[in-house]
């Protein structure tokens, strides 16, 4: 995969405190939570691309989006659902490459891919903020489906719109 594929400007860092939950019994993050900190990390993303391109008032979002922006909602994957697109995770892997501990500060950042067709990758990173060390890597695919399972064919404008926005690198508050 060529560098020029992943959109690096359009990365997005999530910070997180280590929760005692998210742990086993050594105060080690049980490996299954780092997919779920992918999660958050993209759902983050969302948003913060969605605030970008409404900003860009260049053309009128689609009446779906405008009723959400309009109770001050936010876009995201709650919101994305709402108004029909689903999100089918065809691919998800995790190197876990040294371990995060109950109340580490991490940091979790999610890289787009560009993409023509429905579907969205991400490459992630996880290191410790106070100490910038790598814990982890991973990466997820998911499949833009509709209401009624059908399989999304080219990424829907609006989504383009969200992802591709902008341009300039943008970071989630703290």
């Amino acid at each position: 995969m060529s560098d020029e594929e992943w959109l690096t400007g359009k990365s997005v860092e999530h910070r997180l405190r280590v929760r005692y939950a998210e742990t086993d019994q050594a105060g080690i993050v049980y490996h299954a939570n780092y997919l779920i900190w992918f999660h958050e990390a993209r759902d983050v993303a969302f948003r913060v691309w969605a605030d970008e391109a409404k900003r860009c008032k260049s053309e009128k979002w689609p009446d779906e989006f405008e009723g959400i922006l309009a109770t001050g909602r936010a876009i995201g994957s709650d919101t994305l659902e709402e108004i029909g697109y689903r999100f089918l995770v065809i691919e998800a892997s995790c190197k876990y490459l040294s371990p995060a501990r109950y109340g580490d500060e991490v940091i979790v950042t999610a890289v787009p891919k560009k993409t023509t067709v429905a579907k969205m990758t991400f490459a992630f990173t996880v290191r410790n903020a106070r100490t910038q060390r790598m814990l982890a890597e991973g990466r997820t695919s998911s499949a833009i489906i509709n209401r009624t399972g059908k399989m999304v064919i080219r990424m829907p404008p609006e989504f383009s719109r969200i992802f591709y926005a902008g341009g300039a690198p943008a970071n989630a508050p703290a």
